[in-house]
């Protein structure tokens, strides 16, 4: 099953054309990273695919044209985790991870015993129950990555985006991050997941999506399209390449030339 159908997709900023020609699908189980440069076009992708962005082209979310599953409908389809991380509301965490139930739910209705499980189980896979009754506004940069990211979790979409999600955290929760991502892809869902952490996509992806000026120059399996030569030419810089505990090993090491 195709969740997610991205054909013939450009998007621009202003003037400047940051999305070129894109086209890739995601199916049902599979782990995506989504990597490149900075200024690459990751961001914009993940937007437009929310409709945060107008753009040309065509998106699917299980078949059907995203524009015509409205907002509401969209967001039964796919949950975002943005890249910026903002609250401006001194709320509890317990209720600011439970916003992500509201496209379940009817206008104004009390959540339900499967929706409290589903925010009880989003908590605990991103170890923020102990915050349960904190104010998201008094959390650290590192705790409120992983609050929002329970949020999206709580939504419990088909469909799970994720802007740069391991920004800000430290080593176990990034890795502890990824093997949820792992975890969601196993159970039959799909995950498209941006990251500037090589290794981290290496080890964990199933498949990665290479963008590079607002193209996609690569899609295939981590040991495909992380090589030594695309390295090079796209991020410009020389890498080591190993194994550790069953896993591929990415490390960057140096420049291939002068910045």
């Amino acid at each position: 099953m195709t969740r997610l159908a991205v054909s013939h997709l450009s998007a621009s900023l202003g003037k400047r054309q940051v999305l070129d020609d894109v086209s890739f699908g995601v199916g049902a189980g599979e782990l995506v990273g989504l990597i490149g440069p900075n200024g690459a076009g990751k961001s914009t992708l993940l937007r437009s695919i929310m409709g945060l962005l107008r753009s040309k082209g065509e998106i699917r979310l299980d078949g059907v044209r995203a524009e015509s599953l409205g907002s509401r409908g969209r967001a039964r389809k796919v949950a975002y985790m943005a890249q910026r991380r903002e609250v401006a509301w001194a709320m509890s965490v317990e209720a600011l991870v439970a916003l992500g139930r509201l496209p379940h739910l009817e206008r104004l209705s009390p959540m339900r015993a499967s929706d409290q499980a589903a925010v009880d189980r989003a908590m605990q896979l991103m170890d923020v129950t102990a915050y349960r009754q904190r104010e998201a506004t008094a959390l650290s940069g590192g705790e409120l990555a992983r609050v929002l990211a329970a949020r999206a979790l709580a939504q419990d979409t088909p469909l799970l985006l994720a802007d740069e999600p391991a920004a800000g955290l430290d080593p176990a929760h990034q890795i502890g991050l990824m093997q949820t991502f792992r975890t969601l892809a196993d159970e039959g869902r799909s995950v498209l997941v941006s990251t500037h952490d090589l290794g981290l996509a290496a080890r964990s992806c199933t498949r990665l999506i290479l963008l590079d000026r607002g193209r996609l120059v690569a899609d295939g399996m981590p040991e495909e399209v992380l090589t030594p030569e695309t390295l090079r030419a796209v991020y410009g810089v020389n890498a080591y390449f190993g194994e550790a505990e069953g896993g591929m090993v990415v490390l960057p090491v140096g420049l291939s030339a002068p910045i």
